[in-house]
């Protein structure tokens, strides 16, 4: 069975913070492992990068696993567990709202 992954990246505007000190709180929180066991999934890679002098952009790429697509086949929208599944913990560590990206299967 060929590899699918699943990127979702999450954007926040410094809003009057430190860029630097923004990225190194976003980069915090783990990935929350509840939606990993649940979901079937494991982490290919997890960055965070400050995209422009005010953005700072975190991508996770997850590995969509054969107990995943047992639960949500191919024909299904896979990136239906994905939406905001971070956004919440994201949130708390930077301290205000964070824009989810809709995830992107491949």
């Amino acid at each position: 069975m060929p590899t699918t992954l699943v990127t979702c990246a999450y954007r926040v505007n410094n809003e009057g913070q430190s860029t630097a000190d923004l990225a190194a709180r976003m980069a915090v929180p783990p990935v929350d492992p509840a939606t990993l066991a649940v979901t079937g999934t494991t982490i290919n890679s997890d960055t965070t990068v400050i995209t422009s002098p005010t953005v700072v952009t975190r991508t996770i790429v997850l590995n969509l696993t054969a107990a995943f697509k047992a639960i949500w086949p191919d024909a299904d929208d896979q990136r239906k567990p994905f939406w905001h599944f971070m956004s919440g913990q994201l949130a708390v560590a930077v301290g205000g709202p964070v824009l989810a990206d809709a995830p992107v299967v491949t």
